[in-house]
């Protein structure tokens, strides 16, 4: 290839990536979230509890929270 070929193949694609280079990929807002306050608070640990052979209700577990806690409302998946 002559060089002036060479040239002119960089200079357009330089001139096609041009536009390309200042977009960034826009960030979407941050999912809609709550603050649960510190304190007390009861939950249902998560899983398959039997007593025997029968399924049943996990324990309730009561735990202390030092601090708030700011958790998603809503799941968010990774193609949203």
């Amino acid at each position: 290839m002559k060089p002036l070929s060479i040239a002119a193949l960089l200079l357009g694609s330089a001139l096609v990536a041009l536009p390309l280079a200042g977009t960034a990929p826009v960030a979407d807002a941050a999912p809609e979230s709550v603050t649960i306050p510190a304190g007390l608070y009861a939950f249902r640990p998560s899983g398959e509890f039997r007593q025997g052979r029968r399924i049943v209700d996990p324990p309730l577990e009561t735990r202390m929270a030092d601090g708030p806690l700011t958790i998603m409302k809503y799941l968010v998946s990774r193609a949203e």
